[in-house]
């Protein structure tokens, strides 16, 4: 029994490991605008058509569009966000935080 238990422990810290090398990876990473926007509209929708420049989001558009909208929103102000701003794992978790039930919608 203590022997399954260092076992999964040391796969558990191997995982830990992992994920964080993939979270340091992405908060050294800057997104620029039009790339996070893209990255958005992929994750929430493939077929979300291009935004309009003077498009601001209206919270009365169909849930994909309004999940873009809120993920943008979210992105700079979610929990964490002072960690790494303007970086690709905030995009990451802002996606987490717009599709985790009762988050700030």
């Amino acid at each position: 029994m203590v022997e399954e238990a260092q076992r999964l422990l040391h796969a558990t810290a191997s995982r830990l490991d992992a994920y964080q090398q993939q979270a340091d990876f992405l908060a050294g990473k800057h997104y620029r605008p039009d790339a996070l926007d893209q990255y958005f509209r992929r994750i929430f929708r493939p077929l979300v058509p291009p935004r309009p420049r003077d498009d601001d989001y209206s919270s009365s558009e169909p849930s994909p569009i309004r999940n873009v909208a809120l993920a943008h929103q979210v992105v700079e102000d979610q929990p964490g966000h002072e960690f790494a701003p303007g970086t690709w794992w905030n995009a990451f978790n802002a996606v987490t935080y717009t599709a985790t039930p009762g988050s700030r919608r």
